[in-house]
């Protein structure tokens, strides 16, 4: 736990305990408004190096070519332990990476990007 002790609060990571990913993973997929969201929690690296994936779709689920959401206009967005949100593939427009505090920030930027997509 010296971990904890070490980091500065600024620098914390979102999530630090199983229970406040899961509860992160809830208000994220709660928060965005899309057609489509996935949301994810991800420990691979342990709970301290912890990753929510992120996946939404601008289109609604029965409107995807063969049922298939890389046909639509998706994007994929991770937010990792360093507090960085980025969007690693996807075939809406693009995203600048980006540094969160919190996760009402992660669905703040999210919606944004949603929006200036729609149409």
């Amino acid at each position: 736990m010296s971990y904890l002790c070490n980091k500065k609060k600024e620098n914390m990571p979102l999530q630090s305990t199983e229970l406040e990913l899961t509860e992160n993973v809830a208000k994220i997929k709660a928060g965005l408004i899309s057609p489509y969201v996935s949301v994810q929690g991800s420990t691979l690296g342990g709970i301290l190096r912890s990753s929510i994936m992120i996946c939404i779709s601008l289109d609604a689920k029965d409107k995807w070519q063969s049922g298939i959401l890389e046909n639509s206009r998706y994007a994929r967005f991770s937010v990792h332990s360093d507090n960085k949100l980025a969007k690693f593939s996807g075939s809406a427009s693009k995203f600048r990476k980006c540094t969160i505090k919190s996760v009402e920030d992660v669905i703040e930027r999210i919606n944004k990007y949603i929006k200036e997509n729609e149409g």
